[in-house]
């Protein structure tokens, strides 16, 4: 039996098998896209925590500033929605995952924890 012979039995294998393998291929290549935009969908949202965060933080040390020498540091219910406010805008101005705008609960934002 020569190589000829071979050959020509297996060409109905032959397509089957690359069929097989493209399918396998390409699962891999839409994985590998799906699981990158996971993982930068997940570091614009820290990137986002983390910018809302200081936001926050840079109007509660303005406040803290602005106060005389230690008075209990007691936070007005004003001083709280301004820091909330600043928080929640930062979160809008910002896109993660293609989405915006991304919004935090008030209830959400814990000062002084």
């Amino acid at each position: 039996m020569g190589a000829r012979m071979v050959l020509s039995k297996s060409a109905g294998a032959i397509g089957i098998i690359v069929a097989i393998v493209m399918i396998v291929l390409l699962s891999c290549g839409a994985l590998a896209i799906d699981m990158s935009l996971a993982l930068i969908t997940k570091n614009q949202l820290y990137n986002l925590a983390d910018g809302a965060a200081l936001a926050g933080t840079r109007v509660l040390g303005k406040k803290y500033a602005a106060m005389p020498a230690y008075t209990g540091y007691t936070l007005s219910a004003q001083d709280i929605q301004d820091i909330t406010d600043a928080v929640t805008q930062v979160a809008a101005n910002n896109i993660a995952g293609g989405k915006s705008p991304i919004s935090i609960n008030g209830g959400d934002i814990r000062i002084g924890r």
